[in-house]
């Protein structure tokens, strides 16, 4: 008999294939029929991922991409800390835990805003920028032990912000995160949304699929599911719209139609552009070409579908705020 859902425990099953672009291997996910989600398949250890996390993936000298992207990913990572203290009093003073935390760009945002800040980061390579800004506060390490705060300090708010797909047993994490919050706390989460548009119309090239770096695939329902097992009161829908990923998620997925390599768009405007794409093919000169071409047309198709497709629930993310219910669970 095969493997439950991880999320609802069903048996119904179908698989999709995903080409690592890094590794050039291809992984299978199991998607379940019932709720949507999926979960990467792997033969391996947990503990060799690290082998799938190479140094183009994390980019050079603390930046992945262009100049000019660089700067909307740092506009993006202050609006997510607006979002985190977008429900409390304006000079409420916050404990904050953002696990996973990157380069904390965020996270020094807010700790300008006098807000009490720690993260923590997969590696000593990915963690390297932020624990410059923020020393000790920063903890490294893949497993839950990073999360091995003092409970009896508890957070006022834990992120984490496209960091559970990452994650070998997210559920585990999230009771960790339950038992870490004040009684008043808040969780927020955002991955990407397995059953958004942009992913039906991408499926097994989505750019967002990334095994097997992506251990799992959430729906909405996915999502919620496991956010209410670990504890938690979720008061609102989704919100699936995200100024970070939905666009450029929905132009790249209407490229990849026309290119050979998946993602192209994506890969060329990294650092380490040279390090992934082979331009001694003639396949990528194509793309390039293509892309250059095309990119007009897709980009203006791409925002009219991903504005559509988050008018109706469908857009590139979830993104939830949820409570701590009144009984903690152990």
């Amino acid at each position: 008999m095969s493997q439950p859902c991880y999320f609802c425990q069903s048996q119904s099953h179908k698989t999709i294939q995903n080409l690592d672009q890094h590794s050039q291997k291809k992984f299978t996910i199991r998607v379940c029929t019932i709720c949507q989600s999926g979960r990467t398949e792997f033969n391996f250890q947990v503990e060799t991922l690290a082998d799938y996390y190479p140094k183009t993936y994390f980019g050079t000298e603390s930046k992945r991409f262009f100049s000019a992207i660089e700067t909307l990913v740092r506009f993006s990572r202050i609006l997510r800390g607006r979002y985190i203290v977008s429900d409390r009093l304006p000079n409420q003073r916050l404990r904050i835990l953002d696990v996973g935390c990157g380069r904390a760009l965020m996270l020094a945002h807010l700790r300008e805003r006098g807000h009490d800040v720690y993260g923590t980061e997969f590696s000593d390579a990915s963690s390297e920028h932020a624990r410059s800004i923020l020393g000790s506060r920063i903890r490294t390490g893949a497993g839950i032990e990073a999360l091995n705060f003092d409970p009896k300090v508890g957070f006022d708010v834990i992120s984490f912000w496209h960091v559970l797909e990452h994650l070998d047993a997210p559920l585990e994490y999230l009771k960790k995160a339950h038992s870490l919050l004040n009684s008043d706390g808040r969780l927020i989460v955002e991955v990407p949304n397995f059953n958004s548009l942009q992913s039906r119309l991408s499926r097994s090239r989505w750019i967002y699929t990334e095994t097997p770096r992506h251990l799992f695939h959430f729906s909405p329902e996915g999502l919620e599911r496991l956010l209410r097992t670990a504890g938690f009161s979720i008061g609102h829908s989704p919100h699936t719209f995200s100024f970070e990923y939905g666009f450029i998620g929905m132009i790249q997925g209407l490229l990849n139609y026309v290119c050979f390599t998946p993602n192209f768009l994506y890969y060329f405007l990294k650092n380490d552009r040279f390090k992934i794409l082979d331009f001694r093919k003639w396949t990528s000169w194509f793309d390039l070409v293509m892309t250059v071409v095309l990119f007009p047309l897709a980009g203006f198709c791409g925002v009219l579908l991903e504005l559509m497709s988050w008018i109706f629930g469908r857009g590139s993310v979830i993104r939830v705020r949820a409570t701590v219910k009144t009984e903690k669970v152990d």
